[in-house]
């Protein structure tokens, strides 16, 4: 009897899970990953700071350059400006114990809002391009061009800095399944403001190319008799020029995120992340629209999750400090309330704690936007140029030790199929 070879009676099968397989036919089932990631205190330490020094430029810019102009009219310019953030946001405020109750009682209602404030999670993107487009399209006197151009010069930095910081960390979790800290993660995006920066400023180099060829067409009506004849002729020309530029205008709003994720992912220069994010988003339109779509409603969610835990935490405290403290005033905060009778001192210190507070919902769609944006880039990756899930740059893997039989070798195995979803076994 002929025997088997000894390589092939001693290979052995290897069948994937359920779970495994499912990872793989629907990669974008990885986005349900983005909370825990979010939340991670590296990348809220990262996300704090950075809202609460957008808010601070924001409210000194308005100050000094907003001219004699209505803040609130600037602000509608800027459509939701960042001072409101997280100042005054009603969205951001929350009855922590009412809200609880209201869920006990009318589920309905309570999903319903948590699905109304999914808007909340896009701030940072509509923040920047309301600024962003108030240089292209003023919606102000031409006095506001600087305090426009100040504010989008300010919240790219806030953004390539810490938003570049938080998309480096959660690639390395993503992929490399590694943990890096807040502190690597800063000098990693601070190496690369340049090439931040330099990604949209490339793009709108190109919008000044279509431009200009559109300024001279205007002069040409100014010739004597003929001028509008010729412009009116030749309008053909102007209409495919203002083409290039929409689309250029419409890559930058929409993919000027990805192009930060891009450079954090692959430690690349400005051009490559310009390249990726507009070739991804463009091949891959409306398949980055249903993530985008899924991310927002999973962030809305998310964000109600936190408020009713924030709320809570701030409610319970003030009852059982208000068990042995006489003389309790209400606050700013819904619900909250410190005590009365305190010198300034106290009062201002209890001021502090209260913005603080107010600033971790805020943290938190700041950090949940960077980690989605990140992970959204690598399933697009996946998709446009069918790139394994593991692949990072700048990461190197783990020495592997001894060999790995048995159990763990499976689970290494499914492991691997699920970041490999391209990939048979």
């Amino acid at each position: 009897m002929s025997q088997l070879p000894t390589e092939q009676a001693l290979e052995e099968q290897f069948f994937p899970t359920n779970a495994a397989l499912l990872r793989r036919w629907c990669p974008w089932l990885r986005l349900f990953r983005g909370f825990r990631m979010a939340i991670d205190y590296r990348r809220m330490l990262l996300a704090l700071p950075a809202i609460l020094l957008w808010s601070a430029g924001d409210m000194f810019l308005l100050q000094n350059f907003g001219g004699d102009t209505d803040p609130f009219a600037l602000q509608s310019a800027l459509g939701r400006s960042m001072i409101e953030w997280p100042g005054a946001s009603q969205a951001l405020n929350f009855d922590g114990l009412k809200t609880s109750r209201e869920l006990l009682s009318h589920p309905a209602t309570v999903i319903y809002y948590a699905l109304s404030v999914s808007g909340e999670m896009l701030i940072p993107l509509r923040k920047m391009v309301s600024s962003a487009w108030g240089l292209i399209f003023p919606v102000a006197s031409g006095a506001h061009w600087l305090y426009f151009a100040l504010t989008t010069c300010w919240g790219l930095l806030i953004c390539n800095l810490f938003g570049g910081a938080i998309c480096r960390m959660a690639a390395v979790d993503f992929a490399a399944q590694q943990e890096m800290s807040a502190l690597a993660a800063l000098r990693f995006s601070a190496r690369r403001l340049i090439s931040y920066f330099g990604a949209p400023l490339i793009a709108l180099i190109g919008l000044g190319v279509c431009w200009i060829p559109n300024l001279l067409a205007g002069l040409i009506s100014w010739i004597p008799g003929i001028g509008m004849v010729l412009l009116s002729v030749f309008w053909f020309l102007p209409l495919i020029s203002g083409g290039l530029m929409a689309l250029i205008v419409a890559g930058v709003s929409a993919g000027w995120p990805l192009m930060i994720a891009a450079i954090s992912a692959e430690c690349s220069d400005a051009f490559d992340g310009l390249s990726r994010s507009y070739s991804y988003l463009f091949n891959q339109l409306w398949y980055a629209f249903g993530l985008v779509l899924l991310a927002t409603v999973y962030g809305g969610l998310a964000l109600f999750l936190v408020q009713l835990l924030l709320g809570l935490a701030l409610q319970l405290t003030e009852i059982s400090v208000g068990v042995s403290v006489t003389g309790l005033s209400d606050t700013n905060l819904p619900g909250v309330r410190v005590p009365m009778d305190m010198p300034e001192v106290a009062h201002s210190t209890f001021a502090l704690w209260t913005y603080v507070v107010r600033a971790v919902p805020a943290g938190f769609v700041f950090s949940f936007f960077w980690t989605m944006t990140t992970l959204i880039y690598f399933l697009l990756r996946l998709r446009d140029d069918a790139t394994p899930l593991s692949e990072l740059a700048g990461v190197t893997p783990p020495a592997s030790g001894l060999p790995i039989v048995g159990m763990p070798a499976a689970t290494l195995r499914e492991q691997e199929l699920a970041l490999h979803p391209k990939n048979e076994f």
